[in-house]
């Protein structure tokens, strides 16, 4: 027979009570765990091209830093979220060149990566189509593509060039993303042209109704290094040359200085070839019959040339060209005007021709619209016309920053009626300016000032583009809206805009907070720029413009070199650890950099050693540490010590370094800590290579490098979390001595690499006594593990302040697009909890554990509101509760919600007595509140 046990718990707090060391401290925030997630425009994109769907719908499709996504509009321009997640689709790893319908409004995107080319698609609602190649994507395309089109009943075509080699590939793909044998050689086509490989070169691909593929692209003739013609090429349906088309297959038109920018074919079988001239300022148009020959009835010759420059101090840049269902042309650019320095900037450009070639004066007088959306820089990459004949533009904008410096690009969609007047039932008066809101917030570092505001610094993303970010934090856990520009510090680099992780948060004696960082791309990737970057910004989080360039040193090493942690000495230097791949292995390094920026020294160390992190002692000297193969059958703790000027402290270890094994396990330090007196603790994990789980591992050296035997009685200690997969991130210390070591604890098999290789995780905190002896007395056995949320926790640092301790991490739903929220826990050390209100729970025992249900709220008595807790040992299963008054009405409910989770309720209820009732299991228990008068 099932035992059950009531317990129900009313407890009056005035004064303060006992709170077990290491329990959350629930005055912070909710529950005592703080969750940031901020949804806001802080990063860059720019629309590359527009496809409407049948039902007047449209996709935007829109990169950012090497990486695509898309997004669905309404017909009024407004985010449509019934499309993937809140209207946006997942992000794909290339830089979309361009975007198709096929069969049942699936959509393919094309586009170059670093290793080539790759093609996406998407079902209609915005998700990976599973059923296409590999999970929704073909990857590693070994040549660049840059255009693609529709070859009907799914397939499609793409064309581009074959990298460092000479020719223009043609390849077609089954509907499953599979290369179609039918077509050329293994469903490709190589086309021996005199490819022009100059910066916006490009070959277009288009389909005649019969299955016969038109291809174009610029072209060198001679041995001239500037773009010197066009030619185009027809194939055959099976991938061979057309014999009946032109010269044997082929067009070859003579153009000096001229990029192609648009093939295309009209409904009666003609073919425009549409490029532009940079200097002069024109745009050149050819049309041919259908078997290739010149069309005389269109321009002088079948060739119309426009001129593209108004006045000196305009330019036109053209870059879409596209046929109305009428048979007039659009071609479309950016208009750049320069009046002074302080008065110039670009506008969007829409021109339209008749079907003749000539311009077409019904359209705003002289065929031309300038079209101005009030920002700074209008940039038109892509120009269509719907069935209606209305006009879509596509592209990009930005507004001027401090110093003239364009920072955040947003994509930008316009639609014109057909006259070109503005669709002023779309966006904000035809003009939709968007972006993707960052749905990645992670914490990396954190510092307490000494008012106890916790600064945290990290980054966002939007699976594409990263940006710095830096908040402060009352005690409380709220944000404080006055830091920074409304309570936000966030930034990119200067030379690549390309968002940085801060690796380094520092706080001066002047409260000023200085930050170094590397630009490096999403997610986690390290971006391959040369150099690092140094900010600082005023108390109040304002740059510092007295510092650099406008609060910014940007500075070069001259190393393809990858930065990955820094430290700053106490004369104001700086030391950073780096490494450069080579074909040896990975060589790591400790540059050391002045205040200004400027490099002093390089001291190379080699690849024996992994280093994962890095100290600097009190007297300057510089430690680094990580992990060294040995024995070639695991990795022992391996630290090495660096005088300040570099060269190796032979007093230390042996020669400068330390090895130091745990039982044979594969070893390694992740994070470094100097104790005042001169004490190094390294921390990291062991793991057993059997069973393939791992401990904390820490071992404490004296100051000279041998192990200190009031450490554990060897200066070793292993701390295992249960059996699961631990490594410690981070160490503090307690003014009283004791340690804290804080990290990560997961459950899964698979070598440990580094914190990222956690998954179903959560926060794992240990403290040791000073004698290196767990302290039982904290948490439950000496150990705190905390789940933030519904997905992987990843604790990135702890610190400590008065009574408390800080955890600042992530929390990732891996089924979310990568979303993640930056999370700061907050535990008790001095076991009292300040809260001055009451609580009031029910625990509800039965004989299956996984049964057990846990109600809380609080305060209890209120004057406000009731933050109110339900957990159970089984977080999967779902509940339902409902308030209800004395006299028995619902004041509200809640139903199928995850017993997980804590709510605020209460703030406009009246004075009284209510209950709360939580159906748990199909069983109902009940939890008395109180509301009181203010």
């Amino acid at each position: 027979m099932e035992k059950i046990y009531f317990i129900v718990a009313f407890t009056l707090i005035f004064s303060g009570i006992s709170a077990q060391p290491g329990s959350l401290d629930r005055s912070f925030s909710h529950d005592g765990i703080g969750r940031y997630d901020f949804h806001i425009n802080a990063l860059s994109e720019e629309g590359k091209t527009v496809l409407t769907l049948p039902h007047g719908k449209k996709i935007v499709v829109f990169t950012s830093n090497g990486y695509t996504k898309l997004i669905r509009l309404q017909r009024d321009g407004k985010t449509d979220f019934s499309f993937g997640k809140k209207g946006f689709s997942g992000a794909v790893n290339f830089d979309a060149v361009n975007a198709i319908l096929v069969k049942n409004d699936k959509i393919v995107v094309a586009g170059l990566s670093d290793s080539g080319s790759g093609i996406a698609r998407f079902d209609a609602d915005g998700r990976l189509d599973r059923t296409f190649h590999h999970n929704g994507l073909l990857e590693g395309i070994d040549f660049s593509i840059t255009d693609l089109a529709d070859y009907h009943q799914g397939k499609f075509v793409v064309a581009g060039q074959k990298n460092n080699e000479p020719g223009l590939v043609v390849a077609r793909y089954l509907p499953d993303g599979t290369a179609d044998p039918s077509f050329g050689n293994g469903g490709r086509t190589i086309l021996d042209v005199q490819n022009h490989s100059s910066y916006g070169w490009r070959a277009f691909i288009a389909v005649q109704p019969d299955g016969k593929i038109m291809t174009a692209v610029t072209i060198n003739i001679g041995f001239s290094s500037s773009p010197s013609g066009f030619e185009i090429v027809r194939l055959n349906t099976n991938g061979s040359i057309d014999g009946d088309f032109g010269d044997v297959g082929k067009l070859i038109a003579p153009l000096e200085n001229c990029q192609l920018k648009a093939l295309l074919l009209q409904p009666d079988g003609k073919i425009i070839a549409g490029g532009y001239f940079s200097y002069p300022s024109d745009l050149v148009m050819l049309r041919y019959n259908n078997d290739g020959s010149p069309d005389s009835s269109f321009g002088v010759n079948g060739r119309a040339i426009a001129d593209l420059q108004p006045a000196l101090a305009d330019l036109i840049d053209i870059n879409s060209i596209a046929l109305k269902p009428d048979g007039k042309i659009l071609a479309a650019g950016s208009l750049y005007f320069y009046i002074d320095q302080a008065n110039n900037g670009y506008t969007l450009e829409v021109m339209q021709f008749k079907s003749n070639g000539s311009p077409d004066s019904s359209f705003h007088g002289n065929g031309k619209l300038s079209f101005d959306i009030g920002i700074d820089i209008e940039e038109v990459n892509f120009v269509t016309s719907e069935k209606n004949g209305s006009i879509i533009l596509c592209g990009r904008s930005n507004k001027r920053g401090p110093n003239f410096i364009y920072r955040d690009w947003d994509f930008v969609v316009c639609r014109l009626y057909s006259n070109g007047i503005p669709d002023e039932k779309f966006g904000d008066k035809g003009v939709l300016i968007g972006y993707c809101p960052s749905n990645s917030t992670v914490f990396t570092n954190a510092i307490v000032q000494p008012d106890g505001k916790l600064l945290v610094a990290g980054e966002l993303s939007n699976e594409m583009d990263t940006s710095f970010l830096m908040i402060r934090i009352f005690t409380n856990g709220s944000r404080d809206l006055t830091f920074g520009s409304k309570g936000f510090v966030i930034s990119h680099t200067l030379s690549d805009r390309i968002g940085h992780r801060p690796y380094t948060l520092a706080l001066a004696t002047d409260g000023k907070i200085l930050v170094t960082g590397i630009g490096h791309r999403y997610p986690g990737r390290i971006y391959r720029y040369n150099g690092f970057n140094i900010i600082r910004y005023l108390p109040d989080g304002k740059l510092d413009f007295d510092f650099g360039l406008g609060g910014y040193q940007n500075r070069l090493i001259g190393l393809s070199w990858h930065i990955f942690n820094t430290s700053i000495l106490n004369d104001g230097n700086m030391v950073i650890a780096a490494y450069t791949d080579t074909i040896w292995g990975r060589d790591f390094s400790v540059v050391k950099v002045d205040p200004g920026g400027t490099i002093k020294s390089i001291t190379l160390l080699g690849n024996l050693d992994y280093i994962n992190t890095i100290a600097v002692q009190p007297d300057n000297k510089i430690l680094v540490a990580g992990k060294r193969n040995v024995s070639g059958s695991g990795t022992d703790f391996s630290i090495t010590r660096l005088n300040a000027d570099g060269s190796l402290d032979l007093s230390f270890g042996i020669g400068g370094k330390l090895i130091t094994s745990f039982n044979g396990n594969d070893d390694a330090i992740t994070s470094l800590f100097i104790q005042p007196d001169g004490k190094i603790i390294a921390a990291g994990y062991s793991r057993n290579p059997v069973s393939n789980k791992s401990d904390f591992a820490i071992i404490r050296y004296n100051a000279n490098g041998s192990l200190d035997p009031g450490f554990d009685q060897d200066g070793k200690q292993l701390v295992d979390f249960y059996g699961g997969m631990a490594s410690v991130n981070s160490i503090t210390l307690e003014p009283d001595g004791k340690i804290i070591l804080g990290g990560t604890s997961g459950n899964i098999t698979g070598t440990v690499k580094n914190h990222h290789d956690f998954k179903l995780s959560a926060f794992a905190i240990a403290r040791l006594q000073d004698n290196g002896f767990v302290d039982k007395s904290f948490g439950k056995n000496g150990r705190v593990l905390t789940n933030t949320g519904p997905g992987p926790d990843i604790l990135s640092m702890v610190l400590i302040s008065g009574n408390r301790l800080y955890a600042a991490g992530i929390n990732t739903d891996r089924f979310d697009f990568g979303s993640s929220q930056g999370i700061i826990s907050v535990y008790h050390l001095s076991g009292i909890d300040m809260r001055e209100s009451n609580t009031a729970e029910v625990v509800k025992v039965t004989g299956e554990i996984n049964k057990q249900l846990f109600i809380r709220a609080f305060p209890n008595p209120s004057t406000n509101y009731f933050m109110v807790t339900i957990r159970s040992s089984s977080s999967h299963r779902l509940v339902s509760f409902r308030v209800i008054d004395a006299v028995g009405r619902i004041m509200e409910e809640r139903t199928g919600i995850s017993a997980d989770q804590t709510f605020q309720i209460g703030s406009s209820y009246q004075p009284g007595i209510y209950f709360i009732r939580v159906i748990y299991d199909g069983q109902p228990e009940q939890l008395k509140l109180v509301k009181l008068s203010n």
